[in-house]
């Protein structure tokens, strides 16, 4: 789940697109279904060029709505420019595969057995799969990637190469893995997966592109939007203050009080001050297995996350972030995207790996 704040439109010309396995298309769409929205980017010649958000579908009216719009952002009249799925939300999924003529607009919809990554469990949300493969491979794993969309999610992920020191991956085929860690940190038990929302899709290593980068693990809660909206719609005495946070995500001030007295000030001071501490103590634990990890920040609440945890460090601390902090937190709106990105190109690279199901007999 992920936010991209602007259009930066290109008005360079789009080709004819044939997009079969054995090259990567001159241009095509990336789209992202999240929980709430549909996040796009469209992509030529290896760059974005553009990205934007939609609402979700509701019908299947290609042709009025979805198409034309692809047109304008795509700078071009001409069909037959790709478009490569991801999606958490399974409904979304088969209105697209139902609804979109493929004569049109060839698609290829991303399993997690396509991401080159290891130690990959079956409803790992792809999104957070995605993010961390994007940052990895862009800027190097290890990595931990915080995504502050309807979920704030914290995934870590490592190369392979260094994992072989402080990760086991178990030899019954299963996805688990198990972590060396000092004595007084015990190794997690099997994943809770219930708040994970995905297409339900095992991950194959068997058909994996090699592997770039292994998964570690991860944590979620509630979405910074999401424990707003909780409040103004569960607590009877907050309903007073739920047109305050109404509408998609939240856009509100780091509080700079922090015992308030009143109640909208109440509630920014608790949900801000609470995940700027999660993140930090997440982050700090992370640094401590990797300390020149990079951690990158995205989803449509990243800046507001970002400042709470430069807000949280300070208060407690009564610092500000080191210059060495500061430069390995970055927020990457687009980290999806790449992570798009190199799994198509892992994809294109192995004309000899065989299909998808959901795929086979298609170009794509």
């Amino acid at each position: 789940m992920f936010d991209f704040s602007s259009s930066n439109r290109s008005h360079s010309p789009s080709t004819h697109v044939e997009a079969c396995p054995d090259q990567r298309p001159p241009a095509w769409f990336a789209l992202c279904i999240g929980n709430t929205r549909s996040h796009w980017a469209y992509i030529e010649a290896g760059s974005i060029r553009a990205t934007w958000e939609a609402p979700h579908l509701t019908t299947h009216d290609f042709d009025n709505d979805i198409l034309p719009d692809l047109q304008y952002r795509s700078q071009s009249t001409s069909l037959h420019i790709p478009i490569v799925i991801a999606s958490v939300v399974p409904h979304q999924t088969d209105l697209w595969q139902t609804g979109l003529d493929r004569s049109a607009y060839p698609y290829r919809i991303l399993h997690l057995a396509d991401i080159p990554l290891t130690g990959l469990y079956p409803t790992l949300g792809i999104d957070r799969a995605l993010a961390g493969l994007g940052v990895g491979q862009r800027l190097g794993f290890p990595c931990l990637t915080i995504d502050g969309g309807t979920a704030l999610t914290f995934t870590g992920f490592s190369s392979v190469e260094c994992s072989r020191s402080s990760l086991t991956l178990p030899e019954d085929g299963s996805q688990e893995a198990t972590l060396h860690h000092p004595p007084d940190d015990s190794p997690d038990d099997s994943p809770d997966n219930s708040l994970d929302n995905s297409p339900d899709h095992p991950s194959n290593d068997s058909l994996k592109p090699p592997a770039m980068g292994i998964l570690i693990g991860g944590a979620i809660l509630p979405g910074m939007g999401l424990q707003y909206r909780s409040l103004g719609q569960q607590t009877a005495q907050l309903s007073a203050v739920r047109s305050a946070f109404e509408g998609r995500g939240v856009r509100r001030p780091f509080p700079a009080r922090r015992w308030a007295r009143e109640t909208l000030g109440a509630i920014d001071s608790g949900i801000h001050r609470a995940i700027g501490a999660i993140a930090w103590d997440f982050i700090t634990d992370w640094r401590r297995r990797y300390p020149a990890a990079i951690v990158a920040i995205t989803g449509g609440d990243a800046i507001a996350i970002e400042t709470a945890i430069h807000q949280h460090v300070h208060e407690r601390d009564g610092r500000p972030l080191s210059q060495d902090e500061h430069t390995r937190m970055i927020v990457i709106p687009e980290a999806i995207v790449w992570g798009m990105m190199a799994t198509l190109d892992a994809i294109v690279s192995r004309p000899d790996r065989p299909d998808h199901p959901d795929t086979s007999g298609d170009c794509w």
